[in-house]
């Protein structure tokens, strides 16, 4: 009969740093929402992606769109950014109204 197998010693955990008291509640950040020219081709974009290549993964989507993105001449990109400007005024100009 063989003998039981040694235990292994291992050497102990130190103690986790003390928290803090309490966390702090992040305060949400008041004003009207700032558009962005990338997100707004994505919103854009994104259905043809998805219509033209069903089987990608969500993330694989996420790069082919900013593949598309990369792959946009600069006067292409200014004309997203023109539009980005317009939707943030626009927001603007709502959230003045609301308050």
């Amino acid at each position: 009969m063989e003998a039981p197998p040694t235990p292994v010693k291992r050497p102990k955990k130190k103690a986790a740093p003390a928290k803090a008291a309490a966390k702090v509640k992040k305060v949400k950040k008041e004003g009207p929402k700032k558009a962005s020219a990338y997100t707004m081709f994505c919103s854009d974009t994104r259905p043809s992606i998805v219509k033209k290549n069903a089987d990608l993964t969500f993330g694989e989507v996420g790069k082919a769109l900013g593949s598309a993105w990369g792959a946009l001449s600069e006067k292409d990109k200014a004309a997203w950014k023109a539009k980005a400007e317009k939707q943030t005024a626009k927001n603007a100009a709502d959230f003045k109204k609301k308050k």
